[in-house]
């Protein structure tokens, strides 16, 4: 409610009052807002608003439509959500009250004003000895591989997916649970070569992934076809059948008669060889020929459309996909093929002798591809003052999120490291406009061993 007439102030008073402040009227616009504290229930009382402090950018983009979000669990900090960015919230306590005024204009929308009000009476509604301030900080993704490697997919074949009681994640779920923009997740999402399953997105198990690369690695071999140009038609026709007891099971379906239903052929679209042997029935399916497809076998037959999906998925992960004449064709990446390879031969070894390493890798990449060391960047560690020297596995993924925690791990593995080698695993820490510079002098000590510069912490660690 406004106050009574008898309280408002008139042009005289607030002159007077100008007079005492040595304040210049000429130097201020003509308006007067004259404030006053609602009485009553009219007011908000202290908590029931919070004010949030926005940047230019992301006020633009909450004006134009578009919705933030403020995410984590019970016992993590809470960070809010853009589109396409992550920022921490952090509560920001002023001196000066902050004052909640319906209807109040800026000096600039008064200037706009043709006949500004010499007078504006107006009640404040609330106030505030605080507001919510935002800083960018990187997403917090260490969590989405971690809910992921709860159940890895093995193959459609395989004895865990029925097993409905394991996790399964949408993204809805993957949203509520980590804190990052649904771009800076989807992004994670295909680091980690994950892929949708059934609407859940899983992570292949890494004997499996393994697995079928060496299918594709094994046909473009015996295909003589360029690493370049790897048809996926061709690649799906050919590794489709290489799951036995899957593929007996589709043709014996195939060969079954349908009541009411498709072919098993059909539902597939794939073409049967003219005068292949079907089996005389499917042994996991209980079907024998010219009985009918129930739900048990249409959902082996799925199985199969999924392993033709997890072969694509492989060759996505692995590849480069582009059209030629309207045929899908795959360019090999020969880093990543060479570094998962190295990767298969180091975890089951806690020290390798790096000499011996470096030939056994060239020996396991396909024909063609030339192994280094610079491809194992973030994955693998050289000890060089070993002798002979060697190599194992550290990879970056496994190290803490924390900027102070990831330094104290890798200072505990090692007392000394020189740029070259810490950089792989400390890139992800760098916020905007941070450099790995920045990032060693404030973290650690610098000094100089054998004219190279070495880098070691700035604290004891046990």
């Amino acid at each position: 409610m406004s106050p009574p007439s008898a309280s408002r102030r008139t042009r005289e008073e607030v002159d007077a009052t100008l007079q005492v402040a040595k304040l210049n009227a000429t130097e201020l616009l003509p308006t007067v807002h004259c404030l006053s504290f609602s009485s009553g229930t009219g007011g908000a009382a202290t908590g029931d608003f919070c004010l949030l402090e926005l940047e230019p950018a992301l006020c633009q983009q909450l004006e134009a439509g578009d919705s933030f979000v403020i995410r984590g669990d019970k016992d993590e900090q809470a960070v809010l959500c853009s589109k396409d960015k992550t920022y921490d919230l952090k509560i920001a306590d002023t001196s000066n009250m902050l004052l909640f005024i319906p209807g109040c204009k800026t000096p600039d929308q008064l200037k706009e004003e043709e006949t500004p009000s010499a007078i504006v009476h107006t009640e404040i509604f609330g106030f505030s000895n605080n507001y919510w301030e935002l800083r960018r900080c990187r997403p917090k993704l260490k969590k989405l591989k971690r809910l992921l490697m709860e159940n890895t997919y093995e193959g459609p074949d395989s004895q865990k997916e029925e097993d409905a009681s394991r996790s399964k994640y949408t993204t809805e779920d993957l949203l509520n649970h980590i804190q990052a923009s649904e771009e800076e997740i989807m992004a994670q999402l295909q680091v980690l070569n994950a892929c949708e399953i059934g609407g859940y997105w899983r992570i292949l198990e890494f004997d499996y992934e393994i697995k079928l690369l060496n299918h594709v690695t094994q046909l473009v071999d015996s295909e003589s076809w360029s690493l370049d140009r790897v048809p996926l038609t061709v690649c799906l026709q050919e590794l489709g059948p290489l799951e036995p007891e899957l593929f007996a099971c589709m043709y014996a379906c195939a060969q079954a008669a349908c009541t009411g239903q498709k072919r098993a052929s059909a539902l597939l679209d794939l073409e049967l060889t003219e005068g292949s042997e079907a089996p005389g029935g499917c042994s996991s399916c209980s079907v024998a020929p010219g009985g009918e497809i129930e739900n048990i076998q249409l959902e082996r037959i799925r199985d199969f459309g999924s392993l033709r999906e997890m072969i694509e998925h492989c060759l996505k992960c692995y590849g480069k996909r582009y059209v030629d004449k309207d045929d899908v064709y795959f360019e090999l990446d020969a880093d990543k093929i060479c570094r998962v390879t190295a990767e298969m031969l180091l975890q089951n070894a806690v020290k390798f002798n790096l000499a011996e390493f470096q030939e056994v890798w060239q020996q396991s990449v396909p024909e063609g591809m030339t192994t280094r060391l610079d491809q194992l960047k973030g994955l693998a560690l050289v000890d060089r003052n070993s002798r002979p020297e060697i190599i194992f596995l550290l990879k970056v993924d496994d190290l803490p999120e924390g900027t102070q925690d990831r330094f104290n791990s890798l200072f505990s593995l090692r007392e000394k490291w020189t740029e070259e080698d810490i950089t792989p695993y400390i890139q992800d820490l760098c916020g905007e406009k941070q450099t790995i510079g920045a990032l060693l002098t404030k973290y650690s000590r610098s000094s100089m061993q054998n004219g190279i510069k070495v880098y070691n912490s700035r604290r004891l660690i046990s």
